[in-house]
C-alpha cells in the first residue's frame, strides 16, 4: 500500500450474541477485537491504532496488552463514526 491508504482487512463481533451474562463491557469489546483481529489473520503485534465506540480505546488497547500509536474513540455512538475517514487515515501512516 501506498503511504496515506487505508484497508479495513478484519471485521467480527462478540464469541457468543445476545444477552451474556458474567461477561463486562470491556470484555465484549475485547472479544470482538480479537475475533476481528483473527479474521484478518493478523497478532496483536501487528495493530499500530485502535478505534472504538463507547468504551475508550486506550482501555481496550491496555486489556489487550497492546501500545498503539494512535487511537480514536467517542462516545456517542457508531453513527459518529461515519465522519470522514480524513481523521482515521491520516492517523495511520502506512
Amino acid at each position: 500500500m501506498r503511504r496515506n491508504q487505508v484497508a479495513v482487512v478484519g471485521a467480527a463481533e462478540t464469541t457468543e450474541l445476545g444477552v451474556i451474562p458474567n461477561v463486562s463491557q470491556i470484555q465484549l469489546h475485547a472479544d470482538a477485537a480479537l475475533n476481528a483481529i483473527a479474521d484478518a489473520g493478523l497478532k496483536l503485534s501487528d495493530i499500530d491504532g485502535f478505534a472504538t465506540a463507547v468504551e475508550t480505546p486506550q482501555q481496550i488497547a491496555h486489556y489487550l496488552g497492546i501500545t498503539p500509536t494512535w487511537v480514536d474513540g467517542t462516545s456517542v455512538g457508531m453513527s459518529a463514526m461515519r465522519r470522514p475517514r480524513s481523521r482515521q487515515v491520516s492517523a495511520r501512516p502506512c
